[in-house]
């Protein structure tokens, strides 16, 4: 880790399954990890003198690298940084979810507890607005510390400024956009209670995520109105489940598991027994195999209920399964 970015402290050839959850990947061109907001703009302006790109790092979930390497230069931000000032509290964006959470229960502050368990950095969960148990990033945070690199400036960016939608912001959709830093509103709570919730909510991940290493959910959930009228025209029992259980959407691993793929595999990429919408590695797996198993259980939910899944990993180095 370095507070301040050199070029001496720049890798070469560095293995990405290293550095991801799933444990598949290449080798990146070239590869730095730093902690501070300063060091992660000199990384980008280094990666534009050098007229190569660049691609933000976290914690490595929900990212599939390809094998075949990365071109450019791979930023992992990490390090925990968190500040308080009464119910609102600033991380850098390499703050681990889980210290975030741990943070702000020994502080008595309600608001994050649905992130217990997430793997990964709040400026990744915020980039991606992750979401569980009735909780997402678009509840909480107040402002994001933002670096534009084609503009070459920083900038605080609003709530409403991040355009929030499921599982997507507007970091997802301007890779220009970098998170620095975020600032979250809290709620004032009872210390006891949120533990409670907090430990409720580990013991519900405990039976779904597989020991084996994943990326976490490969599909998003159906939300489309559209997609949904097709799904419960063809299986009008599930309206209870929709509209009760899954609050307003339909979860894709119950489609995908309804749809007979619960135990499809290719090579060692395999959908895990724990829950149909995480797609595990046995030993071996590719991130070819993985491309493949994807379209597999795409054709297959599409052919069975007539809708398109879409998914909510990142491809980098990949073309969309």
């Amino acid at each position: 880790m370095t507070n301040e970015f050199s070029e001496k402290d720049v890798g070469r050839n560095i293995l990405m399954k290293n550095y991801s959850t799933f444990h598949i990947g290449g080798s990146a061109q070239r590869f730095i990890c730093v902690s501070t907001p300063d060091a992660v703009i000199s990384a980008i302006q280094y990666a534009n003198k050098e007229r190569m790109p660049f691609f933000i790092l976290g914690g490595g979930s929900n990212i599939l690298f390809s094998d075949e390497g990365i071109q450019g230069l791979v930023i992992r931000i990490i390090g925990n940084s968190i500040e308080r000032d009464g119910d609102i509290i600033t991380a850098s964006a390499g703050t681990s979810l889980g210290s975030a959470v741990a943070f702000a229960r020994v502080n008595a502050l309600a608001g994050l507890e649905w992130a217990a368990g997430i793997p990964g950095t709040i400026g990744g969960a915020v980039r991606g607005n992750a979401g569980a148990y009735g909780g997402q990033m678009v509840d909480s945070v107040l402002s994001v510390d933002v670096y534009d690199s084609a503009r070459g400036d920083r900038q605080e960016y609003s709530c409403r400024d991040c355009s929030f939608s499921y599982r997507s912001s507007i970091f997802k959709k301007n890779k220009n956009l970098v998170v620095l830093a975020v600032t979250l509103k809290l709620q004032r709570g009872n210390k006891d209670e949120i533990s409670e919730k907090i430990g409720y909510i580990l013991e519900q991940r405990r039976k779904k995520i597989p020991a084996l290493p994943s990326i976490g959910s490969i599909f998003q959930n159906i939300m489309n109105q559209g997609d949904i009228d097709t799904i419960l025209s063809r299986e009008p029992d599930i309206r209870w489940r929709y509209e009760e259980q899954w609050g307003g959407k339909i979860a894709a691993g119950y489609l995908i598991e309804h749809s007979d793929l619960a135990r499809e595999h290719v090579g060692d990429a395999a959908v895990s027994e724990q829950h149909a919408n995480i797609i595990v590695n046995r030993g071996k797996a590719t991130a070819e195999d993985v491309v493949r198993l994807i379209t597999i259980i795409k054709k297959g939910v599409y052919e069975e209920y007539g809708v398109l899944l879409a998914e909510e990993i990142e491809f980098v180095g990949l073309k969309r399964g």
